[in-house]
């Protein structure tokens, strides 16, 4: 073997040049830029269509006639046995009663003088 090697007919690449990933990156970056730009400016699911919107108040004239009377409901539940039911409202004042008899005339008093005067000394 020659250990002397004539290098002057070959090619030499180098794949492990960082310009690819570079390029890659911002291509990355730039296609990020665009989706942001089209969802928040151009908003394809918000657009706004004009509507002209009438709105009719309308009264009615007169109510209609009412309908028939329903059936009536059912009995309440009755309230315990022996047990009295709460006070009711107090009724009107009552008429003025008969006078009664007259009584029997009292004893007789004594004589003399009234109030501090009248005892004995």
């Amino acid at each position: 073997m020659n250990p002397n090697v004539d290098r002057n007919n070959t090619v030499v690449r180098d794949d492990s040049s960082g310009t690819w990933g570079t390029m890659v990156v911002v291509l990355v970056v730039v296609f990020a830029l665009l989706l942001i730009g089209y969802f928040a400016w151009y908003r394809p699911s918000q657009s706004v269509t004009p509507q002209n919107t009438t709105i009719n108040n309308v009264n009615p004239s007169t109510p209609g006639t009412p309908g028939a009377t329903g059936a009536p409901g059912a009995t309440g539940a009755t309230g315990a046995p022996n047990m009295p039911g709460p006070a009711g409202a107090p009724g009107a004042p009552g008429a003025t009663g008969a006078t009664g008899a007259t009584g029997e005339p009292g004893s007789p008093g004594r004589n003399g003088g009234s109030g501090a005067d009248a005892t004995p000394k």
